[in-house]
């Protein structure tokens, strides 16, 4: 996204478009020849961080280049501080519990990083802000919205947690009492690690089909089928075709149906196998992808939805991953925008008596990224407040905007690594280039999952 008014601004680009652009966010500003990031007040009014109630006042006062903080709907000013308080702590508990090169090593979610997520109630808030917000895309909820952007600290933590999110949601819609009364407490437990099925990667070789139209006796096998999901997984949610014999005109016919199944490994029967072969990926070494293998008996009892009901599962799967991928990229680049700027203050030019922020080049790239940024965080909390006031929207063009804005901005995030922080870019030791690995293979993800 190009503004017009760059071509003009040129070397001033930075100074007269951050600082309004942003001035109460997170976004980089120029000020005396250094890149500078604002920290955002607590004192809002509520009518700064309320879309409905702000709407309501007639209070909202839009300076050019300047946007709101908005949350959700909510009655006051308090309700908005605890929200913000309640992140803050799980912020602070990721902080001190995440050892980045622990998790790639241990190639999965270590304990200490389990259990920020489990002593903050992140499993249970997923169910708790669901059952308030139903039919409302994840965003929506003050959990979902901000929260996400912290869980972005990591982008093995943001991953694993967003399958569990987009599980709640799919048995919430579509899930009998019977599953989520079974499901549900071992979800607030932290104990359900999940994996989906991506349907449109399937190898030559892959199948999933039902053999047998019992209620009790029909085997479901699952060959070579790509999924993602958290590691060492013991619930599965898949896609299988069966046939069965209806009677149309006095004439019996074969119809297929593709159905949504749950599969749970901890009740298989001896008989029965499980097998999950898990892929080498350049980034995002504690999340699983790979081929599942499975071979077991199933019963309508495990079905999720009706049958033939399997593609609107799978399509609520992908749709309600959007916008909290959104919101955790706004919060990754919020913090690139802040370690970017450290080091082009600290940086010498190629210049005389001049660091890398007296730039024109360095000030023109991160205008543009955090433009996008901006754009994409507008988006998103915009919506999501359209959609908290249960105004129509569609959600199709919705999602198609956000996913867009979203692969963007991480797009643009190592691009803008790699031309300001340069050879450091590629310093195992300094952050940077584990993030850019993790961001190239969860894009190769975003476009697999979403298959736009």
């Amino acid at each position: 996204m190009r503004v017009l008014t760059m071509n003009t601004l040129r070397s001033r680009a930075f100074s007269r478009c951050a600082v309004y652009l942003c001035n109460q966010k997170e976004v980089a500003a120029l000020s005396r020849n250094k890149l500078r990031v604002n920290d955002v007040r607590a004192d809002f009014p509520i009518e700064k961080v309320s879309l409905s109630r702000g709407l309501t006042m007639n209070k909202f006062e839009k300076p050019p280049f300047q946007d709101f903080l908005i949350y959700p709907e909510y009655a006051d000013t308090d309700d908005v501080r605890t929200i913000q308080g309640f992140t803050e702590v799980l912020r602070k508990s990721l902080e001190l519990t995440t050892d980045r090169e622990e998790l790639e090593k241990h190639g999965s979610l270590p304990d200490g990083v389990r259990g920020a997520l489990n002593d903050c109630t992140v499993f249970s808030a997923l169910i708790f802000f669901f059952l308030n917000f139903l039919m409302i895309n994840l965003i929506c909820v003050p959990f979902d919205g901000v929260n996400f952007q912290n869980l972005s600290l990591d982008w093995n933590i943001h991953a694993n947690v967003a399958v569990v999110s987009s599980v709640v949601n799919a048995l919430l819609l579509f899930g009998s009492d019977e599953i989520k009364d079974k499901y549900f407490p071992l979800i607030v437990s932290g104990k359900c690690r999940p994996i989906i099925a991506v349907i449109d990667d399937k190898g030559i070789d892959s199948c999933s089909e039902i053999f047998g139209t019992g209620r009790t006796n029909a085997l479901l096998r699952i060959k070579n089928t790509r999924c993602v999901g958290v590691n060492n997984a013991n619930i599965a949610i898949m896609l299988a075709t069966s046939t069965h014999h209806e009677s149309y005109h006095a004439c019996f016919q074969k119809i297929r149906y593709c159905s949504c199944y749950i599969i749970d490994r901890t009740e298989l029967k001896e008989s029965d196998t499980w097998e999950f072969t898990r892929d080498e990926t350049f980034g995002l070494k504690a999340f699983d992808v790979g081929l599942l293998n499975v071979a077991a008996s199933i019963s309508e009892r495990q079905l999720v939805g009706k049958l033939g009901q399997g593609p609107e599962v799978m399509d609520e799967l992908v749709s309600c991953a959007c916008l909290p991928l959104a919101a955790a990229t706004i919060g990754y680049s919020k913090r690139l925008l802040r370690d970017l700027a450290a080091i082009c203050n600290k940086t010498p030019s190629r210049k005389e008596n001049a660091m890398v922020s007296d730039e024109t080049s360095s000030q023109y790239i991160t205008t543009e990224f955090a433009l996008k940024v901006y754009a994409l965080e507008s988006a998103s909390y915009y919506l999501a407040g359209l959609l908290d006031e249960r105004m129509p929207v569609v959600v199709d063009i919705e999602n198609a905007l956000v996913h867009k804005l979203t692969q963007d901005v991480l797009l643009s995030s190592i691009s803008t690594t790699m031309e300001l922080a340069k050879v450091q870019a590629s310093n195992p030791s300094i952050r940077f280039e584990k993030d850019i690995r993790d961001v190239v293979t969860l894009l190769s993800l975003v476009s697999l999952w979403f298959n736009p």
